[in-house]
């Protein structure tokens, strides 16, 4: 394209131009609003944050697409305005990290600019008054302006996840300083400017007609099966290819692969406790292959190139004749599951485990940890075994890891999607049965719960907790859900509450060896008496209303409770308010407000909601969304079961919780 200028920028180069000549950027009205959600947020900052520890020279965030809309009057002010055609809501994410307490210091200069004696907003929204109000009040105040805004709630909630960060990966002032000047000064991305007479149309229409790119994965597939005989390949090639589709069930997909095994086949392995067998799986496929008369087996294709066109190929056939019909997806996508099922197979075969997990270095981990064998015959045997495991580990996941499900009531005030186990069973006669999932939300609700706490409260990029609970599950398979419960309570317990300083990646290694060591725990109750206010670490409020109800299960009590679910939360709110108002007498001492007996953990949305409300207004407002059948927080409704709110009735019930927490942990001990 003629007179296209393409650089690559940093914040600091963006701020770095020419003082005088500010650039400023605009949304235009034909694009969304920002619409970025927990995990895509939490992704990308744990991402920068381990190549800033790795100390990589530059972390790559992709591209941005501006034209120039600069006006004779702006240009007499000496700036300059850009709209932003894409990569909107990239850089949306990085402005709202530069007006995020905590992020600020080391950002604000990339998110204001300086103009007649006070700041000005460097991105606005076109024809969006409210957003831009709400940039107005953030570059005032950054800790109150979080208040209900029209058409800014996934910004609010973005800016809770960027302050939450730094507790989730605790860090001191200095850590996320060094993180923050890493962002400015090493995340790249290439800045391309168009003319202002360029056709937008069909520039949008280059820009969404993108090319399918080959995935980390697909080259690694490709890198196993060349190591494995042609004769082969194709069984081996069906595994990998129904494990690497995460949604909905692995069996499932393989008979509705190129290969189509019959239900009845898959049923009768299961009922004889061998789906997970990947020989017998591999036998059936073998049984297959010698009644296919067709020659489309993958010892016929000759580079990656092919590999991927067929995979597409074959994915858009599957789209055409199944739609986007799944009611069960998985929480993490295929290169996490790979990467922990790697350190499976290298505990093994007694190899040094990863340093870390890091999916976006899939291919990288996997040269450098897998990928050593000398001889051909060993490259075979290992290329065999992994892709054997790959099956195996992922029929267990099916069966022990908890889906994404559709909720059975739908409302405004419940979640559309929840965590939980689906059972397996046999149906139909023994020519025509077939495998079926279903949700009994009652049966292993608890182990559901605890799973969806641990995702919860733990990095989405590597959910350690997964390696050593697979491995148990690997090596005590059909064993009973009880059996998996009590481990995984245990693993919980010792895994997060453990004193030490040990990265996770260490320790879950130890629990692989030692899977019911010990440890001594640390002293949550001196630390839950603290007043550490926002600072509390999320873990302990997720916990702690795991392990209400829990209590309340095996007790019968607090019916109501039964149907409790996780939801993302990241914001701690203050049940005496920060300020309170005149006329509320239900408030606890300036001193004990940061206490954690008057404090719980919701989510963003939920939090503004309340806001600095008087207790009875926040009662009130609670029970009617009770009523609706959700519960937010147990601590919560707890809490709010008191008539009133005040210094003893606080540490009441602060010394309520600990006690819980003591006699949970005791059972385990």
């Amino acid at each position: 394209m003629q007179n296209v200028k393409s650089e690559w920028c940093t914040l600091k180069s963006i701020v770095d131009h020419d003082p005088t000549e500010a650039w400023f950027f605009n949304v235009p009205l034909y694009q969304r609003l920002y619409v970025w959600g927990d995990e895509q947020i939490s992704t990308l900052l744990n991402d920068i944050a381990n190549a800033c520890e790795r100390q990589d020279a530059q972390f790559f965030l992709g591209g941005i697409l501006v034209v120039e809309t600069t006006t004779e009057q702006e240009r007499g002010a000496k700036q300059r305005t850009f709209d932003l055609i894409d990569g909107q809501q990239r850089f949306t994410t990085l402005f709202l990290l530069s007006q995020s307490p905590g992020w600020r210091r080391a950002l604000s200069a990339f998110g204001r600019v300086e103009r007649n004696g006070g700041f000005a907003s460097r991105l606005n929204f076109s024809v969006r008054p409210d957003v831009n109000r709400y940039f107005e009040a953030t570059l005032q105040d950054p800790q109150n302006a979080l208040a209900t805004v029209p058409n800014t709630q996934c910004m609010q909630n973005a800016r809770q996840v960027m302050t939450g960060f730094r507790e989730k990966r605790a860090l001191d002032e200095a850590g996320i300083g060094k993180i923050a000047r890493y962002i400015y000064e090493n995340v790249r991305f290439v800045c391309t400017e168009v003319p202002r007479r360029m056709d937008l149309n069909k520039l949008f229409e280059v820009i969404n007609v993108r090319g399918v790119q080959l995935q980390h994965h697909e080259i690694l597939k490709a890198r196993l099966l060349h190591a494995i005989p042609a004769e082969e390949r194709q069984r081996y090639a069906a595994l990998w290819d129904a494990c690497a589709d995460m949604k909905g069930f692995v069996d499932q997909t393989l008979r509705q692969g190129r290969d189509k095994l019959s239900g009845s086949a898959l049923a009768t392995l299961y009922t004889q406790q061998k789906l997970a067998c990947a020989p017998s799986v591999r036998d059936l496929l073998a049984r297959q292959e010698a009644l296919q008369e067709t020659d489309d087996s993958l010892s016929g294709y000759r580079s990656l190139a092919q590999i991927a066109d067929a995979d597409h190929e074959k994915t858009i056939q599957k789209e055409q004749v199944e739609g986007d019909n799944h009611w069960a997806d998985s929480i993490i996508g295929f290169p996490l599951f790979l990467l922990h099922v790697l350190r499976i197979w290298l505990y093994e075969n007694s190899r040094k485990d990863l340093d870390r997990i890091l999916d976006r270095d899939l291919t990288k981990i996997f040269e450098e940890f897998f990928f050593s064998s000398e001889t051909p015959q060993q490259q075979e045997q290992d290329a065999k075994g992994f892709v054997d495991l790959v099956w195996t580990i992922r029929v267990l996941w099916d069966a022990t890891i908890i889906k994404w499900a559709e909720a059975e009531i739908r409302s405004e005030s419940r979640p559309d999607r929840i965590h939980m186990l689906c059972k397996t069973s046999v149906s139909g006669e023994r020519t025509t049965r077939n495998l079926t999932r279903s949700i009994n939300y009652q049966e292993n609700a608890e182990l559901s719960l605890l799973q969806s706490m641990l995702y919860h409260t733990q990095e989405n990029t590597t959910q350690y907790w997964m390696t050593p609970y697979l491995y148990y599950v690997y090596k005590n398979q059909n064993s009973p859900s009880d059996y998996y419960l009590k481990y995984l309570r245990h693993l919980d317990n010792y895994l997060l509450g453990e004193e030490t300083d040990e990265p996770l990646v260490k320790r879950t290694r130890s629990f692989m060896e030692h899977p019911w060591r010990t440890g001594q725990l640390t002293d949550f109750a001196d630390y839950l008496r603290g007043k550490h206010g926002v600072h509390f670490r999320h873990y302990w409020f997720y916990k702690l209303d795991f392990v209400l109800w829990h209590s309340a299960h095996r007790s019968d009590a607090q019916e109501e409770w039964k149907n409790f679910r996780f939801t993302a939360k990241n914001s701690v709110e203050h049940i005496s308010p920060q300020q309170p108002q005149p006329t509320d007498y239900n408030i606890v001492s300036p001193d004990n407000r940061d206490d954690f007996g008057n404090l719980v953990l919701l989510s963003g949305g939920i939090n503004s909601e309340y806001s600095n409300r008087p207790f009875n207004e926040k009662k009130i407002k609670f029970e009617n969304i009770k009523k609706h059948g959700r519960i937010e927080s147990l601590k919560m409704d707890l809490i709010y079961q008191n008539a009133q709110w005040n210094d003893e009735v606080m540490e009441r019930h602060r010394e309520s919780m600990i006690k819980y927490l003591e006699n949970y942990y005791r059972e385990d001990i």
